[in-house]
């Protein structure tokens, strides 16, 4: 039987219809599968979540290879065929919630111990990738998003579509292309083509240094078609001056725009804003 065929019987076997509303496309390419498993690499002693486990295809995999496996679902129906179907796997942990909402303190996982999986459903891609590239545990993320959003994030100074989170993941990670991902390697197909992207994370950095990088980066891409002089005096209220001389003293020509910068650039005007600031 087929992934297509496997995927189709347990949708009928719990009268399950997938949501629009939670952008719900299941992925049923083995191909595909198979290179997230041997992307992400899941060793004997790590414990991986997975964001969006849907009818655990993918966290069967995962379970066969990795000492733990907690796998997020917010649908309540995919949380019952997860729990049914996976009774064989005593490693995998069934979450029903948010996972933007989960409290994931109380786990107290290891810094930069746990890699991040995930078919990232297209209305929360943002939100996912910043909270959890905030998070000291978190030594990675591969996530499938949809392929616009993949070009944003390895968006090379000078782009057009280069903007905060481009920057933002730069700074914390070395994000890559891992494969596209045609719409007919799911089901129900969607409207968009989505890749493969892997981020793996730095070592954690200050996180008052990191809050103030994305002070910098928010202001400079508030208003992304206007000079930096312009946006940074605006979103940080800062005078005109002030701006100017900030944007010299760190080597910036004050009539560029953000998208232009490069992540040194942005790291050591965040480092000067900061000084500025006492901090």
């Amino acid at each position: 039987m087929s992934l297509k065929e496997h995927t189709e019987a347990l949708l009928a076997r719990y009268f399950l219809i997938p949501r629009r509303s939670l952008s719900q496309h299941f992925l049923i390419d083995p191909h595909i599968l198979d290179r997230i498993v041997t992307t992400a690499h899941p060793a004997g002693h790590d414990h991986v979540v997975e964001i969006g486990a849907g009818t655990g295809i993918l966290t069967r995999r995962l379970a066969s290879r990795a000492r733990r496996v907690t796998a997020v679902e917010v649908d309540a129906r995919l949380c019952r065929l997860l729990r049914e179907e996976l009774t064989d796997q005593p490693n995998v942990d069934i979450v029903q919630a948010d996972a933007l909402q989960v409290h994931w303190e109380q786990y107290g996982f290891s810094p930069r111990s746990v890699p991040i999986l995930g078919n990232l459903p297209y209305h929360i891609t943002s939100p996912v990738l910043f909270r959890f590239s905030r998070m000291g545990w978190v030594r990675s993320l591969l996530v499938l998003v949809q392929r616009e959003v993949a070009a944003r994030i390895v968006a090379p100074p000078g782009t057009r579509v280069r903007g905060l989170l481009s920057v933002w993941l730069q700074y914390v990670g070395t994000p890559f292309k891992v494969i596209d991902v045609p719409p007919q390697a799911f089901i129900p197909a969607p409207a968009v083509g989505s890749t493969l992207v892997h981020i793996p994370l730095r070592p954690s950095t200050n996180p008052k240094e990191e809050e103030v990088v994305l002070t910098i980066l928010r202001a400079a891409f508030s208003a992304r078609r206007r000079m930096l002089r312009n946006t940074l005096a605006s979103a940080l209220a800062l005078a005109r001056t002030d701006a100017v001389g900030l944007l010299d003293r760190a080597g910036i020509d004050s009539a560029r725009r953000a998208e232009t910068l490069t992540v040194d650039e942005f790291r050591e005007l965040s480092r000067l804003y900061r000084a500025t600031k006492g901090g």
